[in-house]
């Protein structure tokens, strides 16, 4: 598909959003969600309302760290822990999520599939042009997280980064229809994006934020998106410098979601052999996804 056309198809499919729903002021909404996850109210409403959240989603408490009763806030849970040994981590490249794999290939001239007949790009996904042309020719994996999933990412292969990248933007939905609705979803999007170096080449695991996720944290340094005060804040892409280079092992936690969304993880040119098993649908953290190639 040339770029008219191209062009022509992402104008017909913004066309078929309601203008109410492209109005609404999505960021203000999210940060307000936020906001009310983590607010104080009284112990028997928080229980009221994960047990009902825990029934509706069919969570499996039996695998957080802490029984269900001691969270003090729907925030709590949602970024709760695994007990030890929930998760094992398997050998080769492994998925950085709890979720499901909703697409997978090769990255084609610097393009990521987004859906069937949507295409979008590595350089502005990750917002700077040299790190995008490390993955021009690589492989992707994209993983969505439902809001009853393990909120956590962490490392799909051990590594080294020195800097995070934030990018602020839109917090369009990324369920399935907006998936299909929505040309450049990913990249309209506020994300995070962690450039790993690895002794193999160079891995990029980004978090895309959504409608309603109150933020994007991480553990490695003091940031977290989404803040009310970025509401006021006109700002555009930026690194976060981490206080020293850092070497995280497979498996390390690297990033926490206030609610589920999106990730995407880039692989450079000939780096990985994707797993046989690897397909669209549910996934666990840890699971093998592949294996990394040798020189």
């Amino acid at each position: 598909m040339n770029e008219i056309d191209r062009s022509s198809t992402d104008a017909a499919l913004r066309e078929r959003i309601p203008l109410s729903f492209q109005l609404l002021p999505k960021k203000l909404l999210s940060v307000l969600t936020g906001y009310l996850t983590q607010v104080s109210v009284p112990q028997r409403l928080v229980q009221a309302a994960l047990r009902s959240f825990v029934r509706f989603y069919h969570v499996n408490v039996d695998e957080a760290a802490r029984p269900l009763e001691t969270f003090r806030s729907l925030n709590e849970f949602f970024t709760r822990d695994l007990r030890d040994g929930a998760r094992p981590i398997g050998a080769g490249v492994v998925a950085p999520v709890d979720g499901a794999v909703s697409e997978f290939g090769s990255i084609d001239q610097g393009r990521l599939l987004q859906i069937k007949g949507l295409y979008y790009s590595a350089k502005e996904l990750l917002s700077a042009p040299e790190l995008g042309k490390q993955f021009e020719s690589g492989f992707f994996i994209t993983f969505y997280l439902s809001p009853p999933d393990y909120h956590h990412a962490h490392m799909p292969v051990s590594g080294e980064l020195d800097r995070l990248i934030h990018v602020p933007g839109q917090l369009w939905p990324v369920n399935s229809r907006a998936v299909c609705s929505v040309p450049g979803l990913f990249v309209e999007n506020e994300r995070v994006v962690f450039p790993i170096t690895t002794t193999r080449g160079p891995v990029a695991l980004v978090m895309v934020g959504a409608l309603n996720v109150g933020a994007i944290g991480t553990p490695l340094c003091d940031f977290r998106s989404n803040r009310p005060s970025d509401l006021f804040r006109r700002r555009g892409a930026h690194a976060i410098n981490l206080p020293a280079r850092r070497t995280l092992e497979k498996g390390e936690r690297c990033g926490t979601f206030h609610l589920g969304s999106t990730v995407v993880l880039l692989f450079g040119k000939d780096m990985v052999q994707p797993s046989e098993r690897l397909k669209p649908g549910p996934i666990c953290l840890g699971e093998n996804i592949g294996e990394l190639l040798t020189g």
